[in-house]
């Protein structure tokens, strides 16, 4: 059937269903509670995939049902060239120089932009000018992300997106030098439609100066996600007194840092009211009794179990951890753990350090007592959300002899409860992937080995018999023409 014998409006709608990404078109940042995934490396090794990689894979896969799209006649190129710039992932700033140029040769093409994303390393001020000319060209830009420090050239690229999609931009992932804070401020001032935003900050050898940004603070009505990494000190205490009225979402991961935390209930004290969703991974303590109290509508909160503790004065083996019984908590999820399965490269720390790694499992297991229906009466499931204690549970194949009874222990005690206990990955702790789960080969390609659908983006297509025929009927033509001239997209 020839093309032209179907009008553009109902390929469009084709189109549309074929290349039907969710994930990509929500706003929403990854968190640590989203899904991991198993897959095979080159070397026949089990690794994980985080849920940022999990997104880029479906990038990658969706690039390749579009570019069969535009390849199969002039017509389908012509309809569907849009769908090659709506999410756009640059995976090297090499490649940003080819973007440019078809951006700069049909300007009509960054109008259909809606997310753009820098990923790996390397030096960003060689593509300065790149970014900005890029930006330039997306005014309705929705999503902005890159993935490693934007350096001195932050201030460049954010005064773009401030200049030219002030109204579009709902989500942002920036990684600054700490130094950068008051261009940070400014520029979230500048953007007041922002939804989602992520910061990772980065260590400075310059002194913090903000100048004339000491005395703004930004209002971000709309601001319901914010995702803080490693150095975020300065910033949680300025923004303590900034107005987020529907922040309800916050991560506040410190990395490895052991240094003294912002005052973290303060900034509770302020922002912590509609908060359903609250992840703490830091290995410097917080009071969890305040914390908790100081958030009474969290559903979902994420926290680190090595933290010291106080017993209950009724049961000096269970952990105080709540002052009283937090209605609402639905989801709990548990950071670090390293010590208490006996596996990975702790296992030998603990093997000098025996008295250490005691105590530290002694508070695991109060801690975990404490996650009992007393203290949450709604509470569902517990995750563990290491993704490194998970690939050290894999190679070892389950917890060492001398822990096994504690994994046994807390399995026993959620099941008396009816709380599901998780991995990363959203299985059952302990079904590790050779006996069952779904798994992704490396190139991204899922494997449903428990025998559920392929998901993430491509339900629809999977799911629809006329979609996978169309698919099949693409690429059928497309391997039969010389190769397309390059479109731009995921930019080679």
């Amino acid at each position: 059937m020839p093309c032209e014998s179907l009008p553009a409006e109902l390929w469009t709608y084709i189109f549309d269903l074929a290349t039907e990404e969710p994930l990509l078109s929500n706003l929403a940042l990854p968190t640590a509670w989203d899904e991991s995934a198993w897959f095979r490396t080159v070397f026949e090794e089990w690794a994980l995939k985080s849920p940022t990689d999990r997104i880029h894979d479906i990038q990658r896969r969706g690039y390749r049902t579009k570019k069969a799209i535009v390849s199969t006649c002039r017509a389908w190129r012509q309809i569907g060239c849009e769908y090659l710039f709506k999410f756009i992932l640059v995976e090297r700033p090499s490649q940003l120089g080819a973007l440019c140029g078809r951006l700069d040769k049909d300007a009509s093409l960054g109008w259909w932009s809606r997310r753009f994303h820098l990923d790996r390393y390397g030096s960003v001020d060689s593509v300065e000018d790149y970014l900005v000319s890029i930006i330039q060209h997306m005014p309705n830009l929705q999503t902005f992300g890159v993935s490693w420090s934007l350096g001195d050239s932050f201030g460049t690229v954010a005064d773009a997106l401030c200049t030219f999609c002030p109204r579009s931009l709902r989500t942002v992932q920036w990684s600054v030098s700490c130094s950068a804070l008051s261009r940070i401020i400014w520029a979230l001032a500048s953007l007041p439609n922002l939804t989602c935003v992520s910061i990772d900050f980065r260590p400075s050898t310059s002194s913090l100066r903000l100048g004339s940004a000491s005395g703004l603070s930004p209002t971000l009505p709309h601001l319901s996600q914010l995702s803080l990494h490693n150095n975020f000190t300065d910033f949680v205490e300025l923004a303590t007194d900034w107005s987020l009225p529907s922040l309800a979402s916050l991560t506040l991961d410190y990395g490895s840092n052991i240094d003294t935390l912002p005052d973290i209930p303060m900034f509770l004290t302020s922002h912590g009211l509609n908060l359903t969703y609250l992840d703490l991974n830091l290995i410097p303590p917080v009071d969890l009794p305040t914390v908790l109290s100081l958030c009474p509508h969290l559903r979902t909160f994420c926290f680190n179990p090595d933290w010291p503790v106080n017993t209950d004065p009724l049961d000096l083996h269970i952990a105080r951890i709540v002052s009283k019984p937090h209605a609402h908590i639905v989801n709990i999820g548990l950071h670090q753990l390293l010590h208490a399965f006996g596996v990975g490269y702790t296992a030998a720390m603990d093997a000098r350090q025996p008295l250490r790694a005691h105590l530290i499992r002694r508070t695991n297991d109060l801690t975990f007592a404490a996650l009992n229906r007393w203290n949450f009466p709604s509470l569902r499931c517990i995750r563990v959300l290491n993704r490194g204690l998970l690939s050290d549970l894999e190679r070892a194949n389950g917890p060492d002899k001398s822990c096994f009874e504690r994994w046994e222990r807390w399995w026993n005690m959620c099941s008396r409860m009816g709380v599901r206990l998780e991995d990363c990955t959203g299985e059952l702790l302990g079904n590790l992937p050779e006996l069952e789960g779904e798994v992704e080969d490396e190139d991204g390609t899922e494997t449903a080995l428990s025998g559920e659908s392929n998901r993430d983006g491509e339900q629809a297509a999977a799911n629809t018999p006329e979609l996978r025929q169309l698919l099949y009927e693409c690429r059928k033509m497309n391997a039969t023409r010389a190769p397309p001239v390059p479109t731009g997209g995921r930019v080679r």
